[in-house]
């Protein structure tokens, strides 16, 4: 288990917000300047950018190989993604694909979740009634 400081969270909580304002504004723009070209906006982007591959390197090197549940031990992704092998070459993934692997679960997640609430939150204001009951069941297991 790899647990983030407080800095490391701080670190990659603004690197993930920037680097996804970063990636959307390139998205929508007509021209956008090659990131190999040392603009304010591509520095920014490529500093924020190695802290946060620092701290998934961190929890990568940290990260368990198997979770146990109920005694019965699973692998976890980070396993899964580095012991998988190219059927066709045999090959491992490089370091920097399992990076690449697990940023884009970090990507995905935030995407998913923003939308999935996004869509909670919708229901419930269109149905009150469920709404109400909800918060009846919450109130029995939250004394605030």
């Amino acid at each position: 288990d790899y647990s983030l400081n407080n800095d490391e969270l701080v670190e990659v909580t603004d690197a993930f917000r920037y680097i996804l304002h970063f990636m959307k504004n390139r998205e929508t723009t007509l021209f956008t300047v090659p990131l190999f070209i040392p603009t304010a906006s591509n520095v920014d982007f490529e500093r924020y950018f190695t802290a946060f591959v620092n701290v998934i390197k961190k929890i990568i090197k940290k990260a368990p190989r198997f979770v146990e549940v109920n005694g019965v031990p699973y692998p976890t992704i980070i396993k899964i993604l580095r012991d998988h092998r190219d059927p066709g070459t045999n090959k491992r993934l490089s370091e920097q694909e399992v990076i690449s692997h697990v940023a884009t679960l970090f990507f995905a997640g935030h995407d998913t979740t923003a939308n999935f609430v996004t869509m909670l939150m919708y229901q419930l204001n269109k149905h009150i009634d469920y709404s109400a009951k909800i918060k009846e069941e919450l109130s029995n297991y939250c004394s605030d």
